[in-house]
Formats: C-alpha cells, structure tokens, sequence
C-alpha cells in the first residue's frame, strides 16, 4: 500500500469479499465503526513519522506502613465521591431541556465573530431560520474556555458519561453478537504487514470487549439524553467519533433525523464519505440519514452510495459561511493577496515550508496571507518561529490570515495555495482559482481540476516555482474574478 488510492482499493475489497454486514452487536452494524478506524490507521501508518516512545526508570518505593489506614479512608471517600457523582450527574440531566434541534460540534468549527466563538456553520443556520429558543447545542470537550456564541444554549455531555458509567457497571447488560466470517478477515490482516497491528488491537475478542465495556455504555447514555430532550433532528458536524457512533445508533432506534453538515473535503478517498460500497437495503444504522453538503461536487460523492439504499438523503444547501458572506458584502477585483491555507498532521511543518516554497514567498511581489488550521493552534509557536528564521514572517501575515474570517480573506485574494484542504472548495465558491501541492489533492479533486478551478503542481516539482509563477501571470493577466451566488436555504431544511 502506498497512497490513499490504495487505502480505498483495499477497503472496498474488504467489503466485496466478507460478509460485513453480519457483523453485529445487537442490532447495531459495526462495520461502520471498523472502516473508519482501519481507515485512519493506514492513513497514519502511510503518512506520519511515528514519534519515538520515552523509555521511563522505574522509581522504587518503600511499601507504607500506613496501608491499612488508607485503605479504610480510600473506601470511605469512594462512597463520598459515588454520592457527589450521582447528584452531579442527576442534578445536569434535570435540567436538559426538550429542544427541537441539537447541534454536535466543536470549539473547532468556531471563529472569532460577533466578539465571541461563533460556529461558522450552524450559527448562521440558527440565526437565518430563526430556531434560537428550539436549538441546544453539545459541545465535544468538557467546559467552555471560550465566549461561546449562544453560550446559554451550549452544554458540555462527555463528562458526564463518566459519572453515567459508575452506576451502569452496576447493572447487568447482556448483548448479542454476530461475527460470521470475522475469522477470515482477522486472518487476511494478519498476514498483511501493514495491518497486523490494527488486528491485535481488533481482533473479535478485545473488539468485543470493546463493545462491552466502551461503545455499548456510551448508546445507553445517548439514549437517556436524547429521550430527555426529544429533539426532531440531530446535526453534527464531523459524525466519525465514538461518542458521535454512540449518538447516531441511539438516535436512529428513536427515529430521530440525523444530519451530517459538510465541514471540509467529501470526496472518494475519504472513506467516511465515499465508496460505501456494500451497504444494507435499509442503510446502516450509524451513519447519518442525511448529509448536507456545500456543492453539486461534494453531494455527488454521496449520491453514488447513497443511492443504493432507502435509507440516506443529500442535500445540496451550500456553505452557511460563505454565503453568509456573499449576502453581507459585494465582490472586488482588488485582489491583492496569495492566500495559503496550511494542514496540520499528517501534512508535516518541513512539507508545509519546503526551500522551494520559502524562496516563492521570498521573491514573491504579491503580499501572502500564510493561515493556520484551527488544529494548528498547538503549533503556532514554531511555525512563527520558523518562518522569522526564514525571514519570511513580515510578509506571512500570519496573525491576521488566522484571525480573519476565511470568506474575507478570500474575497481580497486573486490565488489559494494549499496541499488538499477543504479551503480548495470554498475558493471556488469564490472563483478563486487554488493550486494543489500534494498527490493526494490531485486525486481529491479531480472536477475541480477539469473545471480550471484548481491546477495541481507538486511541491517536490523541480519547476515548482516556474510553474506557480506561470499560473500567477495568467490570473493578473485576466483579471476576471467569478463571484457566483449564494445558494438558497429554502429547502425547508428545519421543518417547524
């Protein structure tokens, strides 16, 4: 295996060749659930440079004289804290109101707006169907560091289930399981180098145990919050999390909507969007009922699966974000700026700045507007710190790229630069013309490259800088800048 192409090809052979679908806890399909590990998986395993473990002594202690003393006031206090945990967690149940809406997201779908976090996508979603008193919103994390927008409407669930399975432990849960032919499949990784280790860690029995002690607690905790707040519609953004898995099998047993909103590239190599391959007449029960997708491009990917099912919908709804924009302001041919939208992992820092792509910035007469993803912020430092040994940090604009709404941002720039990054999308609603430095951009956006919105120029390319050069000139000589048009809501996307 060599390329994301490869991680597809392989996969869809898993689902041409076992019987996947037997695959069952209960009434819950968990190939889903696999898929999307081994997915992963092979991406790091292709992708990024494993760290090197620290080896740590072990410090002896002398035993404690005192041990029977502790032991007494250690019960003592574990009864203290089974009480505290029990109120705490009844106390924050009780007070879950019944919404129509709930929206799943992250500090990290937010920007600076409206002097507070506001979520570019449902935010605008909100507040244009007029649904604040019927929306209620959890958050992944365990508290608000931020000024949250809507902050009274925002709730925090995931540490809570900690104080849930304290007292589920306690009851008996017996489950059903259906493996047929997982044998066989444990066998074809084990005998693939690439893939022994993900089957150690999912082979049936401690995948099983998995199910028990981890996936299962987190559907009957799900179940319990959603039949308090009784939502019509669940809608997250990025559904391929445990807690998320959890979510959507608890809300489709309740017939509740589930919706995926479109966070970043849908395309055929991201496997939790595309080349669903062998999937039950009546859909599977973890994956959302609809996905709501920015373009004709993007819902396609999912029409070509989704369609063979009676169960899974999409919706071209646009992108909240930039059409929210495209409302507020008017296009402008003063676009002066190279836009470059960076990627974290598995992108590395030395990919992002190669001698090629410092020298382009150094030489260049446009200003750049250099923007760090939001999973970026851990590395900010040295990313600053790198680009002022380069000498390149005063003409990055670092600061305000990262800061500034990406819609702004791309309205005053003439070119997006990136190795595959959802942003390639977003400036083309923009008319913003991108180039793609890495394969797996070549590979991720083909329509966008046959429609001349995108070009592909590989940052290894020894012309590299001639080539960028060229497509720059073309752009300043045309000087054409294709707006386009907001695309409607009026899909009746939040039924009343």
């Amino acid at each position: 295996m060599r390329n994301r192409t490869d991680i597809k090809d392989f996969i869809v052979y898993i689902e041409s060749n076992f019987k996947i679908n037997q695959w069952r806890v209960d009434d819950i399909h968990i190939w889903p659930i696999l898929r999307i590990k081994l997915y992963f998986y092979l991406i790091r395993q292709l992708e990024i440079k494993p760290i090197p473990k620290k080896t740590t002594k072990t410090v002896y202690k002398k035993p404690d004289k005192k041990v029977f003393t502790k032991v007494v006031v250690n019960k003592f206090k574990s009864k203290i804290k089974l009480v505290l945990k029990l109120f705490k967690l009844f106390n924050w149940y009780l007070k879950l109101p019944q919404k129509d809406y709930l929206f799943i997201a992250g500090d990290v779908h937010r920007v600076d707006y409206k002097s507070s976090r506001f979520n570019r996508f449902f935010d605008v979603l909100i507040d244009k169907n007029k649904i604040r008193e019927k929306s209620l919103y959890f958050e992944y994390g365990n508290k608000i560091v931020f000024n949250q927008y809507l902050a009274n409407q925002v709730r925090f669930h995931e540490p809570y289930y900690n104080h849930f399975i304290t007292f589920d432990k306690f009851k008996k849960h017996i489950h059903t399981f259906q493996w047929e032919g997982y044998s066989k499949f444990e066998e074809l990784l084990n005998k693939i180098p690439i893939t022994s280790n993900f089957a150690k860690y999912y082979n049936k029995n401690k995948f099983q145990e998995w199910l028990i002690n981890s996936y299962m607690p987190k559907v009957r905790y799900s179940e319990m919050l959603l039949k308090k707040i009784k939502p019509k519609q669940i809608h997250f953004l990025c559904y391929y999390s445990d807690f998320n898995f959890a979510l959507l099998a608890s809300a489709n047993r309740l017939n509740i909507k589930t919706v995926e909103m479109q966070h970043g590239p849908q395309t055929d190599l991201h496997l939790a969007y595309g080349n669903w391959s062998n999937l039950p007449i009546k859909g599977y029960d973890i994956l959302p009922s609809e996905f709501w997708c920015w373009d004709q491009e993007s819902g396609n990917i999912i029409k070509k699966w989704a369609s063979n099912n009676n169960k899974n919908e999409v919706k071209i709804v646009g992108h909240p974000w930039i059409n929210y924009w495209k409302e507020k302001q008017t296009s402008t041919n003063d676009k002066k700026y190279i836009l470059y939208s960076l990627q974290p992992s598995p992108v590395r820092i030395e990919q992002l700045f190669t001698t090629a792509i410092i020298n382009l910035i150094k030489s260049s007469e446009e200003e750049w507007l250099v923007r760090l993803h939001p999973r970026q912020m851990s590395e900010k430092k040295n990313i600053i710190k790198l680009l002022k040994d380069k000498g390149i940090y005063n003409k990055s604009n670092l600061e305000y790229a990262t800061k500034e709404a990406l819609p702004i941002l791309l309205n005053k720039s003439k070119l997006n630069l990136t190795h595959f990054s959802g942003t390639s999308i977003e400036a083309s609603l923009f008319g913003v013309k991108t180039i793609l430095f890495n394969e797996i951009g070549l590979n991720s956006f083909p329509v966008l490259i046959k429609q001349d919105k995108a070009v592909y120029i590989d940052f290894k390319d020894k012309d590299f800088k001639k080539k960028i050069n060229l497509v720059l000139e073309q752009i300043n000589t045309s000087c054409v800048y294709t707006w386009g048009k907001a695309i409607s809501y009026d899909q009746n996307l939040f039924p009343k």
